[in-house]
This record gives structure tokens, C-alpha cells and sequence, in this order.
């Protein structure tokens, strides 16, 4: 994986243009959607298909995470629930 950095400039709308290359290379036209996530003083910009895909992998995570929890009896769950 390859960084690539460029400029851009804020507009008195609040709007950025990325760089064609960017575009391209992400192959982003208008009505791309983007998930801006902000840490500290960082923007990062993450297309919403490719968002899709890590929810995928979180349902799978929660998924096998409650999978003992389906098998047992209600009692169960509820006495090893007010253990803890």
C-alpha cells in the first residue's frame, strides 16, 4: 500500500474538492457517500461501500460472540447474567 498526500482548500461553503487521482483511484463519482470520522485534529474519509463491508465483519463478531447464549434455557442466561 502506497501513501499518497495532496493539498486541498476549504471553500466559504464548507466543501473540498479531492483530486482526480483520488477519485479515480478510489473510483468515486458524484454521489459517492463518505463516512468523515474525526480523531484529535485528523479527518478520515471512508467510502460508505467499503463501511458496508466492516459491519459485515461486526455482525460475524457479535454473532459468534452470543452464539452459546441461543443453545441455552432462558434460566441460564438470566442466572449467569446476575452472576456478574
Amino acid at each position: 500500500m502506497t501513501t499518497e498526500i495532496s493539498m486541498a482548500t476549504v471553500s466559504s461553503k464548507g466543501q473540498i474538492v479531492l483530486p482526480e487521482r483520488f477519485r479515480e483511484a478510489m473510483k468515486m463519482g458524484k454521489g459517492t457517500r463518505l463516512l468523515i470520522i474525526k480523531e484529535a485534529d485528523v479527518l478520515i474519509l471512508k467510502k460508505e461501500a467499503a463501511m458496508k463491508d466492516d459491519f459485515k465483519d461486526l455482525t460475524k463478531m457479535a454473532e459468534e460472540s452470543i452464539k452459546d447464549l441461543w443453545d441455552r434455557k432462558e434460566e441460564d442466561v438470566w442466572n449467569k447474567y446476575l452472576e456478574e
